[in-house]
């Protein structure tokens, strides 16, 4: 299972921000625990608002697990 964190976010180009945190609501995920848990890359699959930077966020947590062996 792959799990995207704050870290996978600024790997992609998006720095948790106000909008982030929105982004967030929006898609009924609480930001709080994303910033201390991550998140299941399996549910952000399913959203389509902000489709790009869902996939490069992705794309760095795959990278940073197979880096880090996990």
């Amino acid at each position: 299972m792959t799990v995207v964190r704050v870290a996978d976010l600024r790997a992609a180009g998006v720095g948790p921000c106000e909008r982030t945190l929105r982004w967030c609501e929006r898609n009924g995920m609480d930001w709080h625990d994303f910033a201390r848990n991550g998140i299941d890359a399996e549910r952000l699959r399913h959203i389509s608002d902000g489709r790009t930077l869902i996939d490069l966020a992705i794309a760095a947590a795959e990278r940073r697990e197979a880096r880090d062996g996990q």
